[in-house]
């Protein structure tokens, strides 16, 4: 019952169907936010997703959160370290922040605060002044301590 059941829901799948949407994904990334997933079949969704987003990190946004992983991530963020902001806060770990800080110190706006330490916060002030406004206040304290005595 349950393979008849996974024949009709995939009754619309064509393997060009695929084959274009692959293409248009690796032309444009945008374009995922126009795909009909239905039309998909689930085994290819992280291939179409990956490719949406290495040929435009942005595309990060339109991936559903169910269909992303940390290669999916990984790959967005080493691009353009503005698609931190799309990563879930419970996937932002140490090395996704170090990739976004190592690009722009303004990445750290989206470094969770338990992720921001003094060495981060200091990277990521070395490229960006105005990150300061998202150092916590006790690194703050400590970057200021050898300054101000």
């Amino acid at each position: 019952m349950k393979d008849c059941a996974m024949q009709h829901k995939y009754s619309n799948y064509s393997h060009d169907e695929e084959l274009r949407c692959f293409s248009a994904a690796q032309k444009d990334g945008m374009i995922i936010k126009f795909i009909d997933w239905d039309l998909l079949y689930p085994a290819e969704y992280k291939r179409l997703c990956m490719a949406a987003v290495e040929q435009n990190p942005m595309a990060l946004m339109y991936v559903p959160e169910y269909l992303c992983d940390e290669d999916i991530y990984i790959a967005a963020v080493k691009r353009c370290w503005k698609t931190l902001k799309y990563v879930p806060k419970c996937h932002r770990n140490a090395f996704l922040c170090d990739v976004a800080v190592a690009q722009s110190g303004q990445a750290l706006e989206y470094v969770p605060t338990k992720l921001k330490s003094l060495k981060r916060c200091t990277y990521a002030l070395r490229d960006y002044v105005g990150a300061a406004r998202f150092v916590p206040d006790q690194i703050l304290k400590q970057l200021l301590c050898p300054v101000l005595n």
